[in-house]
């Protein structure tokens, strides 16, 4: 967006490899060659201190540097980041119009004040605007530039345990979801909405993506891909009739309840050859408690059709959500095994910022979230001390490992995760496993 307003921009994504154990580094290098005037910086609630880590040093290197942040944890505690000394605004929710604005009123007036979805500091006082509108066509939205992030600059690191093909390109196709999952923050962001992009804008990009970068797998991580059963479908049909040589994965995770065959078979027949469904509990108990309103019934038969259609399917799962006990906890390990699941992830419950689960909790004990330490916010760790839960963290963790380890130490999974995996993901591989390992 900023690009195409004539906004010259560069963007440093420290997870591409070159920058890998270097960061801070190449961060000097680039303000000391190219003296930017403002920095955004984007920020999930695990990453905060690192994002204020970033934040200190250009302030360390230029007092006069504007530093933006903007993401989830911004949008849900604005007015905690915007006590750092070293972050002058925040951009709450979608970014793009209010960056654009913000960007320009930099260049001319600096008056603040009538830009929705900003925060920031006046006189000492800080101040947060209403918010802005949602945008209703998305399609007027430019593609992201590419060129800032080629794909083929990073790592052939999916964020399910595969990929056919190299390199991938994730891309994003709709906004938002309209059900309200107690325990995800993404409700909040989007204020419960579900908005798309046209199946042809969407054909538009990945061709782009197919044509320009040489792009063969596309990574679809929307929070809510399937919602609209006919969209997907016409999405599918165009990449078939457009005859784009291109293999695709869901791996953000699919409700249940929002596919069946029909849709499958046009997803595979389209190049979709993985999704991850998000199960996240096998206890009625548990997942009526966070409004994850599913039968048992609805998600075995939504492994046992993707199965039969020939798809890679893997499941998350969550120890620890409400009326979570030892039994209902069990009950989820022992039927995780059976359902023919190719891999599982699985998480002890973190009450992200964001989430219902958050807010009953910092309201309920007042919570100062000024002191709660942000890098515990880390659904892998799990590992958030003073949330009161009706199992303990040790216990969580054990039933964790036990689960991972019963569905993993199979000889069948093993055989067939290692058959899939290219020689040029072995590295990746090892360094999950010891993240794992670490977690534990």
């Amino acid at each position: 967006m900023l690009e195409k307003h004539n906004i010259a921009v560069r963007i440093v994504d420290l997870n591409q490899r070159k920058y890998i154990g270097k960061s801070f580094s190449i961060l000097k290098a680039i303000f000391k060659n190219e003296q930017p005037q403002v920095v955004g910086i984007s920020c999930l609630s695990s990453y905060y201190n690192q994002a204020k880590a970033i934040a200190r040093l250009v302030k360390t290197l230029d007092r006069k540097v504007q530093v933006v942040m903007g993401g989830v944890h911004p949008s849900v505690l604005p007015k905690l980041v915007l006590q750092d000394s070293n972050v002058d605004f925040v951009v709450i929710g979608e970014g793009e119009f209010t960056m654009l604005e913000l960007c320009k009123n930099l260049q001319k007036e600096k008056n603040y004040c009538d830009i929705k979805g900003l925060g920031f500091k006046e006189k000492g006082k800080i101040i947060v605007n209403e918010q802005r509108e949602l945008i209703e066509n998305l399609d007027e939205l430019p593609f992201p530039s590419w060129h800032l992030v080629p794909p083929s600059e990073y790592p052939p690191a999916p964020q399910g345990f595969i990929i056919k093909k190299y390199p991938v390109a994730p891309i994003i196709t709709s906004r938002g979801c309209p059900y309200a999952c107690t325990y995800c923050a993404s409700n909040r962001f989007w204020r419960r909405r579900w908005r798309a992009r046209s199946p042809e804008n969407v054909i538009s990009e990945i061709k782009f993506l197919v044509e320009k970068y040489g792009v063969k797998e596309i990574e679809v991580v929307d929070d809510n891909f399937t919602y609209n059963r006919a969209r997907a479908l016409k999405i599918c049909e165009g990449l078939i009739r457009e005859k784009i040589d291109i293999q695709w994965t869901c791996p953000n995770g699919l409700r249940v309840d929002r596919i069946d065959r029909k849709l499958l078979q046009k997803m595979k027949n389209a190049g979709c050859y993985h999704i991850v469904l998000g199960i996240e509990s096998l206890s009625d108990t548990v997942l009526r408690k966070v409004g994850r309103n599913m039968s048992l019934k609805t998600i075995k038969d939504a492994v046992t059709i993707a199965k039969k259609e020939g798809m890679i399917v893997g499941g998350f799962f969550i120890f620890g959500l409400p009326l979570e006990s030892n039994y209902s906890a069990s009950k989820t390990i022992e039927l995780s095994l059976k359902l023919g699941l190719d891999w599982a992830q699985y998480f002890v419950f973190t009450p992200l910022p964001g989430s219902l689960e958050f807010s009953k909790w910092i309201e309920k004990d007042n919570i100062d979230v000024s002191c709660l330490d942000f890098s515990s916010f880390n659904i892998l760790r799990g590992n958030v001390e003073h949330f009161e839960r009706s199992l303990s963290l040790r216990d969580l963790r054990r039933i964790k490992n036990t689960a991972f380890l019963r569905f993993y130490m199979r000889p069948h999974i093993l055989v067939n995760i290692l058959r899939r995996l290219k020689p040029s993901q072995v590295t990746w591989l090892v360094r999950r496993l010891i993240v794992t390992l670490r977690n534990w």
